[in-house]
């Protein structure tokens, strides 16, 4: 058989399956199928002979290894070409017996004489008391990376940058063990590389030469943690001119960094592979963890690109058995002494515990919050503290030295970190000091180290630790003493702390309301302080409730008692679970219901936790054991129930007399939709004119893809002037005609006894592309001014949250509540349901609320039914009702949800209301248009509203009142440019707008109080004070600003952010100093200035960015020009 006709078969007998790991599809061929295309001998020997021109008796040797010894290998081989290497293989006897290839760590041995492919060396090199680190740049074509490898910094030419590092073992104790030691970093290197972790290091190779041993790595652009703490200093300096988000990007890279390092070092001390082997690294540092990034940060620029990796193996050690079967002391020396943990000292004849790395991981994470929070100086200012040594005291006990807790207690204090709630970093501190920095790491006298949660510790005690579970209380747990956590712990912790933040929104990043508090008083000294109390007094902080993401839950027991007995669900016949006796005999409806049982059973079982209990009997014992009344099935979307439900709110909402009066205003035109027996709706126009007003319902929905095909049933999606006269008919037009979003808001209005619908694209004239499209935009014009007014009058709001488009529908099927029943003492039955109450991910996440136009609508609505893929929720000034007859409250959402938005925020002191205010506009930044260049009006309706309650002209999106400040924003930094939108010919919003742009802002951090406004600045709302923002208006009123002209000094050392960096800028760069700090930091004022470039063809300069810069980054003198900023 030809060697073609071979490889054919081989392709065919090939087949792909799914990975259910890594869900990937895989090639891969049955030995079977190898075996019977080889069984033939005829076969083999004709390849041997045609291909590699063997003859006996040759031949027959190598014939009669491939067909005993090595089918597979010869098959590889023949389908990737590669036939002429069977011979090597055959010499060195390697054959299917070695299969699976393990990847080993290559070390190879190269002569003195041998010369390396560098292309040059960097720099001379950084020493320590084991190694030597030197930088070279490596000819591209003599190295080989993973495809997964650590980003590789290239030069031009895409030569790689790679780190070497030479062991230096004169010290005394390693003299003489250098093959030794370099056979431990290369073992333990190869645990690195194995595991294929992101932050830990891959060694590309390892080498000796002569006596001398190396090991190359990829080149760290961003040095070590220790490098990038002194070079980015100034990160916690601007970091108090961060916007809240920006803080929050800042925040989660910071965490998502530290739960990373903790991956790795669980991952280092429980493997997976050989479940009884262990590694501790033994000499966790800043100087050992390295920065990696494609791009290192700009000045003030978080660094969001940047992924901290472990390195330096060289006192690593992997041990066969865990400590706690080891009773040899370990040999590992002590890393450096600042990150020792205490038993290094107290336990010097015990083995070595892997929660040693806990402890050091404690301070590498408390330095790095110190860095975070205060900067390089404060962070210096520890060490000093500290004596430079380690973080314990041996005498008159072994503790914690009590400067580190002073430092702790400080970090505590500060209010970015605590005051009127839990913050991410306030439970990363509490980590810190009740997790990792404890001194007792063994609960288990004798035993060098119990660690807790570790699977080791499990299987290796008799005795189980036992867990009670109580009803939830209020009580304080036992004041019991801390236990040092392990890897596993230590990263579950983290772990938690970051989904709260990121994922459920539960946990703020930081607390922002701190953040004025904070720069006001600097950095604190800490060895300067005295003891302080726990908390600090309540009186020297603005105590007003922030908008925080904490949600509040409450039965709605009398809405409950109206639905539930009335309904038809109620006599829906349930089975009692199948469970197993144990489970069944349990009493989980007793109030006073407990159960023991231990960590290990529990995870062993995997139980599903107990979310909410729920019956639609009346029975009196579940009644008196508080178990609601409520439905495991929520009724069906649109069924009597529902709307039952739905009309309750409502009535309740009407008898609270909370919202205010709708006024006079009726749209210009609405949908008359009849009642339950009309199949019929008609547009009704020109109704200011004709009738008094009348309660309407308003439909907010996502339009979809304009190119979206619509059905066939559909023959009036929009009303244009084509269609108009149909659908103003007396006859009017079929409802089934309509999209079935607008399909189901008319059954749902009837349903609630309502005849009158306003939904956009029916009541605004929308363009064809035809004649008489300049009356269509017209209309628009028209309008669109009256959005505040449509939905803020409208009787209630509906909004089509599950619907994807307008052709989608919100009246549709939802996903099953998971539950299970159970029957009480007296034999009714009750229900353990899964908890779907979540407002915050089903509609404030929703796709809907990406909308910008949805943002205003839901602000200006008096309130609103959302219709979502789980439940419909109610939200009024009230706070939220959830079909499950749960409420809920936040103060965040209860901003947006304001009956009379922006009332709830009144309350605010004049600067804390601004920073909402620019929440909002940063949120509205972040949604989505389907024309970008309605961004204007999309917010008119809420600037409006906001201008009247700061009793404030503007436009804009920048309030007359807070002037100054409106113009110092910025691109989101992670945006890579903002873009000018290409506005209607008759509407204009100048450079210094953001309304101006597509893309996400944000707000320059200006500390309250200490904001000094240039008053030569001349804003265009000083002459005209207009009340309505419309761009339309722009003609009536001028939109430029005049003020001074600045120039930058060539060497300024400001922190620039552009609008585009990608755009041609002229130099010298020219700004206007918007205002500057009257408090001096580190000698130097804060200026904040708008740079601006001349446009010659409207005689006038444009905005182009922001800065801030110090006074010796302006060249002295001001010009004398007042230029037009446009």
């Amino acid at each position: 058989m030809a060697k073609k006709d071979l490889v054919k078969k081989i392709k065919h007998g090939i087949r792909e399956i799914e990975n259910q790991t890594d869900k990937k599809k895989y090639k891969w061929i049955p030995f079977d199928d190898i075996e019977k295309l080889l069984r033939d001998e005829a076969n083999v020997r004709e390849v041997l002979e045609r291909e590699l021109g063997m003859t006996p008796p040759i031949h027959d040797d190598m014939e009669r290894f491939v067909l005993e010894k090595a089918n597979r290998l010869f098959a590889v081989l023949v389908r990737y070409d590669q036939l002429e290497w069977l011979k090597l293989f055959y010499d060195k006897d390697f054959a299917d017996d070695q299969f699976p290839i393990e990847r080993k760590l290559p070390v190879y041995v190269f002569s003195p004489l041998h010369i390396f492919p560098f292309i040059k060396e960097i720099d001379t090199g950084v020493e320590s008391n084991f190694s030597v680190v030197r930088h070279y740049v490596i000819h591209r074509r003599h190295i080989e990376l993973e495809d997964d490898q650590i980003v590789c910094a290239t030069d031009v030419h895409g030569n790689p940058h790679v780190a070497v590092k030479k062991l230096s073992l004169t010290w005394s104790k390693t003299a003489g063990k250098s093959k030794e030691i370099a056979l431990n970093e290369s073992n333990v290197l190869h645990r690195f590389k194995q595991n294929r972790h992101r932050h830990l290091i891959r060694v590309i190779a390892c080498y000796s030469q002569g006596s001398d041993y190396f090991f190359m790595f990829p080149w760290a652009p961003g040095g070590n943690l220790r490098n990038f703490w002194n070079k980015y200093d100034i990160l916690a300096e601007e970091s108090l001119n961060f916007s809240s988000k920006d803080w929050e990007m800042y925040i989660e890279w910071f965490l998502r960094q530290l739960k990373g390092l903790a991956e790795a070092i669980k991952i280092l001390h429980y493997s997976k592979e050989k479940p009884g082997e262990s590694c501790r690294h033994g000499d966790l540092k800043p100087e050992n963890i390295l920065c990696f990034g494609n791009r290192l940060p700009t000045r003030g620029e978080i660094p969001t690109d940047i992924t901290l990796v472990i390195t330096d193996a060289g006192l690593a050690k992997v041990h066969e058995k865990e400590t706690q079967a080891r009773l040899d002391p370990t040999t590992t020396q002590g890393g450096t002494q600042r990150y020792a943990s205490p038993e290094v000292v107290r336990d010097q004849n015990h083995a070595r515990s892997r929660l040693y790395d806990i402890w050091s991981l404690g301070v590498l994470y408390l330095e790095f919050l110190i860095w975070i929070l205060y900067g390089k100086e404060s962070l210096k200012r520890f060490h000093d503290d500290t004596g430079g040594d380690y973080c314990f005291d041996t005498h008159p006990e072994t503790r914690v030295k009590p400067i580190v807790t002073q430092w702790i207690q400080a970090i505590k204090d500060d209010p970015r970190c605590s005051s009127s709630g839990p913050t991410a970093l306030g439970r990363l501190i509490d980590l810190i000091e009740n997790r990792l920095l404890v001194v007792d790491y063994s609960h288990i006298q004798g035993q060098p180290d119990a660690e807790v949660g570790s699977q080791g510790a499990r299987s290796s005690n008799n005795e189980v630790p036992q867990m009670l579970v109580t009803r939830p209380t209020w009580s304080p747990l036992p004041d019991d003493k801390p236990i040092r956590a392990d890897a596993e712990a230590t990263l579950k912790e983290l772990e938690k702390i970051y989904h709260a933040a990121k994922e459920q929104k539960s946990l703020p990043w930081i607390n922002w309301d701190g953040m004025a508090e904070a720069a006001k008083q600097g950095p604190k000294i800490v060895s300067n302080l005295e003891p302080r109390p726990r908390r600090p007094s309540v009186s020297k902080y603005d105590v007003t409730p922030r908008l925080d993401n904490n949600w509040e839950f409450e039965l709605d027991d009398n809405m409950a008692q109206q639905i539930v007995p009335q309904s038809a669900e109620r006599h829906i016949r349930y089975d009692v679970s199948k469970l197993c006796d144990r489970c069944q005999t349990m009493k989980i409806w007793s109030k006073d219901f407990e159960f023991y049982d231990t960590m290990s059973s529990l995870e062993d079982r995997h139980w599903s936790p107990i979310l909410s209990l729920c019956t639609t009997s009346e029975s009196e014992t579940l009644r008196s054991n508080e178990v609601q009344l409520g439905f495991p099935s929520l009724a069906e979307p649109g069924s009597e129930t529902q709307m039952r439900i739905i009309s309750s709110w409502i009535g309740s909402c009407d008898k609270a007399q909370h919202i205010p009066d709708s006024g006079n205003f009726i749209p210009s035109r609405l949908l008359y939709v009849g009642n339950m027996e009309s199949s019929r709706v008609r547009l009704l126009c020109n109704l200011g004119d004709q009738m008094k007003p009348v309660k309407y319902v308003a439909l907010s929905h996502r339009w979809g893809d304009p190119e979206q095909k619509q059905p066939k049933y559909v023959t009036a999606a929009v009303t244009t002037f084509d269609n108009l006269s149909m659908i103003t008919s007396p006859e009017g037009l079929d409802q089934s005609e309509l999209p079935k979003t607008f399909q189901d808001a008319i059954s749902v209005t009837r349903k609630l006894n309502l005849n009158y619908l306003w939904i956009d694209s029916l009541c605004i004239l929308q363009r064809t592309g035809k004649d008489r499209d300049a009356e269509s935009c017209a209309d628009w014009e028209k309008e669109s001014k009256l959005m505040e007014q449509i939905f803020h009058s409208a009787y209630i709001t509906i909004a089509a949250s599950s619907a994807e488009h307008r052709f989608d529908g919100f009246l549709k099927p939802r996903a099953s509540r998971q539950f299970v029943t159970m029957a009480a003492d007296d034999g009714s039955l009750f229900h353990i349901c899964e908890v779907i109450d979540n407002f915050d991910a089903h509609v404030e996440q929703g796709e809907l609320n990406k909308r910008a136009w949805v943002l205003q609508e839901r602000a200006l609505s008096r309130r609103t039914i959302y219709f979502t893929d789980t439940q419909a929720y109610w939200e009024c000034g009230q706070g939220i009702r959830c079909e499950t007859f749960t409420k809920m409250k936040n103060r965040k959402a209860s901003f947006l949800g304001d009956s009379n938005f922006p009332h709830s925020a009144e309350a605010y002191k004049e600067g804390r209301k601004l920073q909402h205010y620019q929440d909002l506009y940063e949120k509205f930044s972040t949604l989505g248009l389907t024309y970008p260049s309605d961004r204007p009006r999309a917010i008119s309706g809420l600037e409006t509203r906001l201008m009247k309650a700061m009793d404030s002209a503007g436009g804009y999106g920048v309030f007359e009142s807070h002037f100054h400040r409106g113009l110092l924003w910025h691109r989101e930094l992670s945006t890579p440019r903002l873009e000018r939108i290409k506005l209607k010919s008759d509407d204009k919003v100048p450079s210094w707008s953001w309304t101006a742009f597509s893309g996400e802002i944000r707000y320059m951090n200006v500390p309250l109080g200490r904001f000094e406004k240039n008053d030569k600045i001349m804003s265009p709302f000083q002459i005209d004070k207009p009340t309505i923002s419309n761009a339309s208006e722009s003609e009536a009123r001028s939109s430029e600003i005049k003020a001074p002209l600045r120039t930058l000094t060539e060497n300024h050392q400001g922190w620039l952010i552009l609008d585009d960096p990608e755009r041609k800028r002229e130099k010298p760069l020219h700004c206007i100093v918007v205002g500057k700090n009257h408090q001096q930091q580190h000698g130097k004022q804060a200026h904040y200035v708008l740079l601006v470039q001349e446009n010659r063809e409207l005689e006038a300069y444009e905005r182009v960015g922001v800065a801030y810069l110090s006074a010796e980054g302006l060249e002295p003198g001001i010009d004398s020009r007042r230029v037009r900023i446009w």
